[in-house]
């Protein structure tokens, strides 16, 4: 834990250093980390910008980390001034909440880019008969296979049936006269 000097003049029985969050104020120590919430405003122009501050340094921050004091106060501050403060106990927790955080966003961009290429690949076979006759037309790009008289369009066919982004690309390119 962190500690802060005080003053000198301290009664028999107490203690000389105190926690940073108990000498802003903020409650009496030990502190607990009771859970982590985003705040943030829409700008209206698609961004968006913290919507909260610091209990601690009043500093606007996205991420609310509320912690708990001895003598039950709640308040929120940001996860740089729990590391500044250096309360060993209290950074374990938050390290542990923005990892879930973070592997929930991933999880959520993954899904996304699934979900994106799903319906590609299905707007790709429902646009390939109009396409076909141009990717026949070109040989297959792997020279093995367009020795042997294989054509652009096998190869696409190929993609789209294994779930391959290629496919769906060359019909896309196909479309747009970019082949």
């Amino acid at each position: 834990m962190s500690i802060l000097p005080v003053n000198e003049a301290f009664k028999a029985g107490e203690c000389k250093m105190i926690h940073k969050f108990e000498a802003a104020g903020l409650g009496k120590a030990p502190f607990v980390f009771t859970g982590m919430e985003e705040k943030a405003h829409n700008n209206g122009d698609g961004t968006t910008k913290a919507g909260a501050s610091c209990d601690y340094c009043s500093t606007s921050i996205r991420y609310v980390f509320w912690c708990r004091s001895a003598d039950g106060k709640a308040f929120g501050v940001g996860c740089d001034c729990i590391r500044k403060v250096g309360d060993s106990s209290l950074v374990r927790m938050i390290s542990q909440a923005e990892r879930e955080l973070k592997d929930k966003k991933n999880k959520i961009i993954r899904e996304r880019k699934k979900a994106n290429k799903i319906e590609r690949l299905k707007a790709a076979r429902e646009n390939l008969s109009s396409v076909s006759g141009l990717l026949a037309s070109k040989p297959h790009p792997n020279k093995y296979f367009a020795d042997q008289g294989k054509t652009l369009l096998e190869y696409v066919r190929w993609n789209l049936d294994n779930g391959n982004e290629l496919g769906y690309c060359f019909v896309e390119r196909a479309i747009n006269g970019k082949l």
